[in-house]
């Protein structure tokens, strides 16, 4: 009898060994906040360039892919802007709201303990508009777009003193996709009320779009939280339609970082599984 219960532990302690060594993917979420300046130009609505204050909010998220043994990591970013600019007589105003959506893979090539290089594919849907009062027969300029995006990251952990920091560059660039715009000239009423839809929707790429996002952060642990810091560069050049199109904006962020694990029902948390981080 003695020898039956010893079998049965030892098969129960070797099938608990694999549950054991499992590693677990935390998720790094971050929420950002910020202001900046910004400065416009829209040939289908003036020919003049519009400067002024923007307000930024950015939810990104990053998570560990059970593929290629842990080597791939998902990206998920929403990024929301709303603008107000003046043209440089001071005497008309632009409004602008853009939301970007960014998702997609990275590849990570460890360079050390400190020091990770990423590099992958993203896709992209941007949808947005410029508002100039002034105008009255096409006050608005839609801009939207989807497609697929090049994205590159170094991610690197060090630390001043005894304090820990965590700084992360990113760039995100757009490579293929579609876009919409009208012609010169041509009104909104013509395109939805009339049907003229010829013409309006463009494959996208370097020779006719250009759109560049730049992110470099600081993360900040404390005692019970972690602050990140960020500045980010956008860059948006079209040419469709003889129509030209430049957006660019400076702004700086600052919000708080969480890291959280989701623990499926088979997964115990009192086995202490390894844990590793998409970010850190």
């Amino acid at each position: 009898m003695r020898k039956i219960i010893y079998s049965f532990f030892f098969l129960f302690h070797y099938l608990l060994l694999p549950a054991q060594e499992e590693k677990l993917f935390s998720t790094n979420r971050a929420t950002l906040y910020g202001i900046g300046a910004t400065s416009m130009l829209d040939t289908y609505l003036s020919p003049l360039r519009y400067t002024g204050m923007e307000i930024r909010i950015v939810t990104e998220s990053n998570r560990m892919s059970k593929y290629k043994e842990g080597r791939l990591s998902i990206q998920n970013r929403v990024d929301f802007s709303l603008s107000s600019t003046k043209n440089p007589a001071d005497n008309a105003t632009e409004y602008s709201a853009f939301l970007n959506w960014n998702w997609g893979y990275h590849y990570r090539f460890p360079v050390n303990k400190n020091l990770k290089l990423l590099a992958g594919g993203l896709t992209y849907v941007s949808a947005g508009a410029i508002y100039n009062l002034r105008n009255g027969n096409n006050p608005v300029a839609a801009k939207i777009g989807t497609g697929v995006a090049a994205s590159g990251m170094g991610i690197y952990n060090f630390n001043i003193k005894e304090q820990p920091f965590t700084g992360r560059f990113q760039f995100i660039v757009p490579v293929g996709g579609a876009i919409f715009s009208p012609g010169y000239g041509q009104s909104y009423y013509e395109i939805f009320g009339l049907g003229n839809y010829d013409n309006i929707i463009h494959f996208s790429s370097w020779h006719n779009l250009f759109i560049c996002k730049s992110i470099f952060s600081f993360d900040i642990p404390f005692n019970r939280f972690t602050i990140r810091t960020a500045y980010q560069y956008d860059m948006y050049i079209s040419n469709l339609n003889h129509l030209k199109t430049e957006l660019y904006s400076h702004t700086f962020m600052i919000g708080l970082v969480s890291e959280f694990i989701k623990i499926k029902g088979k997964k115990q948390p009192g086995l202490a599984p390894m844990i590793q981080s998409a970010y850190y």
